[in-house]
């Protein structure tokens, strides 16, 4: 292809589905200056360099699909599953599918709070979520937290003890 000629690549999505990203030589180049993507006609738009090689592919989303994000924060794991089929963060899901989230807490911790979309799920700290019906993005955070221990030192007759809490000496 000669120096300067425009390349318009267009994208056939079936039905339901548009492309999520376009990629260059398997770069992602959507935030790219250089390359003109339109959205509406599936089309990528670039003028040629000189000694370029283009090689060129697109990814695509189903349009009916919702994207759900989800962490852990604090001693433990959180696993998320459509239909009993464990999913990625990150993961685009049908729309009107169920999700289930599963915590699973390090030894001796417990789920301290659920938050969906940075909201708390207030007083909900049970090892399942399921968000129902998705019709839109989710970000799904699980808390977990080891509980306070209480430690109680006694010194018995013809001796002491001392003790510290993270290096700290505790008096009383």
């Amino acid at each position: 292809i000669p120096v300067g000629t425009t390349v318009v690549v267009q994208a056939q999505p079936n039905a339901g589905y548009a492309v999520r990203t376009w990629y260059v030589n398997g770069v992602s180049i959507m935030e790219t200056a250089g390359y003109t993507v339109d959205e509406e006609d599936h089309t990528l738009s670039f003028t040629t360099a000189a000694g370029g090689k283009y090689v060129v592919s697109a990814d695509y989303i189903n349009e009916n699909a919702v994207l759900i994000t989800y962490s852990a924060e604090g001693p433990g794991s959180v696993s998320a599953a459509v239909d009993g089929t464990v999913i990625a963060s990150g993961a685009e899901v049908l729309e009107e599918s169920n999700i289930t989230f599963t915590a699973i807490a390090d030894n001796n911790c417990v789920v301290k709070a659920w938050y969906v979309d940075d909201v708390l799920q207030e007083g909900y700290t049970l090892s399942t979520l399921t968000l129902e019906n998705l019709a839109e993005d989710h970000t799904v955070r699980v808390v977990f937290e080891a509980p306070q221990r209480n430690v109680t030192v006694i010194a018995t007759e013809g001796g002491s003890v001392a003790a510290t809490l993270n290096g700290q000496p505790l008096e009383g």
